[in-house]
């Protein structure tokens, strides 16, 4: 039996392959990688290397209904809520960048001014990395819309 440390090191390295599921399974789900929170996942890591990266606000996976099928399919997701935090997402998001070679960034954000911040820290940190990284930014409106920036 594994312990919970060798299920997410077995996972992140390839070791552990999801089984694939259809959209409408009761346990269908995208994530590729654990941990999710931005606080939580590793500076540096070789299963984050050639990468579409989803960073996305917290409160966006639940007003988008189809979240897992549409934005993180084959994607390093990476979420948080900036308004809840006394400092920036945006120093750790620099090492990140710098450290790894990340393949593209969709930014994922509700449409409230409050998700600006995190939008803003996920920029700033691709200015600051120097890196030619494509990215785009996907809003999601209070009514569960998806819209592209």
């Amino acid at each position: 039996m594994l312990s919970l440390m060798e299920k997410v090191n077995a996972l992140n390295s390839g070791k552990i392959e999801k089984k694939a599921k259809k959209f409408g399974d009761k346990d269908y789900s995208e994530i590729k990688q654990w941990p999710l929170q931005i606080d939580l996942v590793p500076e540096k890591a070789s299963f984050y290397d050639h990468q579409d990266f989803l960073i996305a606000s917290d409160c966006t996976a639940f007003a988008y209904g189809n979240f897992h099928r549409d934005l993180m399919k084959d994607c390093i997701t990476l979420i948080g809520c900036q308004k809840l935090k006394t400092e920036s997402y945006f120093p750790k998001l620099t090492k990140i960048f710098m450290e790894n070679d990340i393949k593209s960034i969709t930014i994922v954000r509700m449409e409230n001014p409050c998700c600006g911040s995190m939008e803003n820290a996920v920029l700033q940190a691709l200015k600051e990395s120097n890196k030619n990284i494509p990215f785009k930014i996907k809003i999601i409106t209070i009514d569960g819309k998806l819209l592209d920036k």
